[in-house]
Formats: C-alpha cells, sequence, structure tokens
C-alpha cells in the first residue's frame, strides 16, 4: 500500500501489560524482552502498519480524551498537504486495571459506589452520560476502539465525508480541566 499513512492514538496505552511488565520487573529485576516493543503508546500504530505492510508514515501520539480526535487532525493534514494518499485513523483503549482506576478516582472524576437505595436509578445505565439531571459523577472506564480510512477524493462508496474540523485545549487548572463557560469547546465549535 504506498503512501498510505496509519495514525493510531492511545490515552494509557498497553496498560495491563506495561503493568504486568513492571510487576515483574520489581519482582526479578530485570525487563521482558518484549516489554518496550509492546508497550510503548506506538504499538498500535506500528503493528497495524506492519500488517497491512504499507509504506506511509506511521505516526502515534497520547492527547488524553482527545487522542482519537487528533489522529483524525493528523490524517486530514498530511493527505491536504498532499504527502499522503490516504491515511488509516483512530485510537483504542483498554484500561480496566486496578491502577488506572485508582487514578480515576483520585481525580474525583470516577463513578463513586452508590448506596442500595441510589443504586436502582443508576442499574440500567451505570454511566449516566446523558443524564442532565444527575447530581454526581457517574463516569467509568471501558474498552473501544474506532478506525476510519480517510481519503481526500469523493468515493462512491464513502459512509461519510468531514467538511470542517474542530480543536482547542483546556487549561490546566483542577482535576478534570473543563472551564465553567466550556470556552474550548467553544472554540472547537467556532472553529
Amino acid at each position: 500500500l504506498d503512501n498510505f499513512g496509519i495514525n493510531m492514538g492511545s490515552s494509557r496505552g498497553a496498560t495491563a501489560l506495561f503493568e504486568k511488565y513492571h510487576k515483574g520487573f520489581i519482582e526479578q529485576n530485570r525487563a521482558e524482552t518484549l516489554s518496550s516493543p509492546t508497550t510503548t503508546l506506538g504499538n498500535i500504530s506500528s503493528w497495524v502498519a506492519h500488517d497491512l505492510q504499507t509504506k506511509g508514515p506511521t505516526i502515534s501520539h497520547s492527547i488524553t480524551c482527545s487522542t482519537a480526535l487528533h489522529a483524525l487532525l493528523n490524517g486530514i493534514a498530511w493527505i491536504n498537504s498532499g504527502m499522503s494518499d490516504k491515511f488509516l485513523v483512530g485510537g483504542s483503549e483498554a484500561p480496566l486495571t486496578a491502577f488506572t482506576i485508582a487514578q480515576m478516582q483520585a481525580l474525583k472524576i470516577y463513578k463513586r459506589e452508590v448506596n442500595q437505595e441510589k443504586q436502582s436509578r443508576y442499574s440500567d445505565f451505570p454511566n449516566q452520560a446523558l443524564n442532565l439531571e444527575k447530581a454526581e459523577n457517574t463516569m467509568i472506564l471501558g474498552e473501544a476502539a474506532a478506525v476510519v480510512c480517510l481519503e481526500k477524493e469523493h468515493q462512491d462508496k464513502a459512509v461519510a465525508k468531514i467538511i470542517g474540523v474542530g480543536y482547542a485545549t483546556e487549561l490546566l487548572r483542577h482535576n478534570a480541566s473543563l472551564s465553567t463557560n466550556a470556552d474550548c469547546f467553544q472554540r472547537s465549535m467556532n472553529m
């Protein structure tokens, strides 16, 4: 696949594998041979490019919750610059380890355990993302991956067309880094 780029991002990377290799290092004072290539954030892009035998750029990055969006932005920029014909972009997460959940709990953004009286309100949909009446954090971690193939010219079998993109970065001022007036969201939507 000539001039076909890959940009797969991950906020956490191979969390469980990294923790397993680190535990082994602490216990045995040596690292496993594949601990580095299988736990770096770039391992997803590298393996996809290897499997597809692409000849274009292979990019990886981590930008917390907007990693897959930035992969999309990178792909669009490379295609628009003429440096690549196609780009496979996306993101993947599987951060379901006790340490990662403890990190989210320390930030006070993770779902708290609820008592039995409240449990019935949350049992069908524990994260309550669209419940604008909720009075507490209900975020839960899960596993997910999404990938799209970008091409510059219109394709007959295309399922969507990107007509604009927007992005912005919140200043790091507190745990969730969301401004009161959602300044970041406003900037990205205006863009």
